[in-house]
């Protein structure tokens, strides 16, 4: 748990772009918004107690981080159901918390790395770069070391931080994968891996309204899976009259929403790879008996019209409007998240559907892939070479190591969208 904790809160380190848009842009931070000493340490403003250090800042723990207001140009992604990233509610707590003003120059995501590579090609670029831009190690080593656009962070680390120093003792490898070959730490890093749910994407989607309608419960086994999916197409269970309904559907060529990615699990351990180690020795997933039990049993499913045709051909676009259909004629999916089928954002409809625990096959086999490994590629925070005052810069990234700020970053603020589990 402690290491998911982490992993969430580097995610919201390394993500400020995409994160602040779950915050609702255009509306009022007032009346509502933790004040600065819910940043993870103090606010001295009141009492007139702020000082500041050599560096131009306040000390460690102190909010706002400096006196008077700094407008840091930053180069930022403008993501697509991101209303306005520049007067997004996050955006002015962080400004009001830290009284650092964001000067944006907002980039679609999809132009973000030839504007910067464009940017840094003219010396014409931002005292901060923030989003995916900064991207991998080869970025890090060619405009960090080589070039000296982006500067090591590794003093401001030791002097002012509050949280990344915490994640790096719990989880001594995100150091290591963030420091550079000559031993700085030029950006703040992302994660190529699997972090929470991400790490199994066998899942498969049930849609309970229809289970209730046929008086069944989730299957557990494969013998129970075929009862659910044979009734879901004999008994009308979205209740119109008429045998419209898919039991079972999928798609190729997106995050594991081929059906038999799950299925096969049943009988067998299977991963895409088609190689799995066990007690030390490597070995083939489509070699053995219960992997052609398992294609036996999707022969069953997919000649008994159990099994939708259209599963092994459609992209991820057609298993959407397919599960969104406004006739209810879907009875389950496999995707990596429910929200690659149904609309989770209706709660009626979200309501209506469930998942289905890795099955137990008719040799009492029941597993399913996963897959924890992380790696740090890069980052995409960097504090550049025009940076003004880059121990500015550094504090408030590192306020999105700690707890409280990767909630606040992607879930706004505490006592009105989220509250404490008891």
């Amino acid at each position: 748990m402690k290491a998911k904790r982490i992993l969430a809160a580097l995610l919201a380190a390394a993500t400020f772009g995409s994160l602040t848009a779950c915050s609702p842009g255009g509306a009022s931070s007032a009346g509502g918004s933790p004040d600065a000493g819910s940043a993870g340490g103090s606010s001295a403003a009141a009492d007139g107690e702020l000082t500041l250090t050599e560096d131009g800042v306040t000390p460690k723990g102190v909010y706002p981080i400096v006196i008077d207001t700094y407008n840091m140009s930053v180069l930022i992604t403008q993501l697509a159901w991101v209303s306005d990233i520049t007067t997004n509610d996050y955006t002015k707590w962080l400004e009001e918390t830290t009284n650092i003003h964001l000067d944006m120059t907002v980039v679609a995501d999809e132009g973000l790395k030839d504007k910067l590579n464009l940017m840094l090609s003219t010396d014409d670029y931002p005292e901060v770069i923030m989003s995916g831009a900064a991207s991998s190690n080869n970025d890090v080593v060619t405009h960090g070391m080589e070039e000296g656009i982006y500067i090591p962070m590794n003093e401001y680390i030791e002097k002012y931080s509050e949280n990344l120093v915490e994640r790096w003792e719990e989880m001594p490898e995100i150091k290591e994968g963030m420091t550079a070959p000559d031993g700085n730490v030029y950006t703040l890093p992302v994660f190529e891996g699997y972090v929470g749910h991400g790490s199994v994407g066998y899942k498969q989607w049930i849609n309970q309204a229809w289970l209730d309608a046929v008086g069944m419960d989730v299957p557990t086994t494969t013998d129970e899976y075929y009862e659910v999916l044979k009734a879901f197409k004999e008994q009308d269970p979205n209740g119109n009259g008429i045998a419209d309904e898919v039991p079972l559907s999928g798609a190729t060529g997106t995050w594991a929403a081929d059906p038999y990615l799950f299925v096969l699990n049943a009988f067998d351990f299977y991963e895409e790879g088609l190689i799995r180690l066990k007690d030390g020795e490597f070995s083939g997933c489509a070699n053995t008996d219960g992997f052609r039990e398992g294609l036996r049993f999707l022969n069953k499913l997919y000649a008994e019209g159990l099994l939708d045709p259209a599963s092994l051909t459609q992209d991820g676009t057609q298993l959407q409007q397919l599960a969104q259909n406004e006739g209810n004629i879907l009875g389950a999916y496999s995707a990596g998240h429910i929200g690659m089928g149904i609309n989770t954002g209706v709660k009626e409809i979200f309501d209506d559907w469930t998942y289905i625990l890795p099955l137990k096959g008719p040799d009492g086999y029941q597993g399913i892939p996963v897959n924890d490994k992380q790696t740090v590629n890069g980052g995409p925070f960097a504090i550049t070479d025009q940076c003004q005052n880059p121990a500015a810069a550094f504090r408030m990234a590192d306020m999105w190591f700690g707890d409280y700020e990767s909630y606040q970053m992607q879930n706004w603020s505490k006592g009105r969208q989220w509250v404490d589990a008891d």
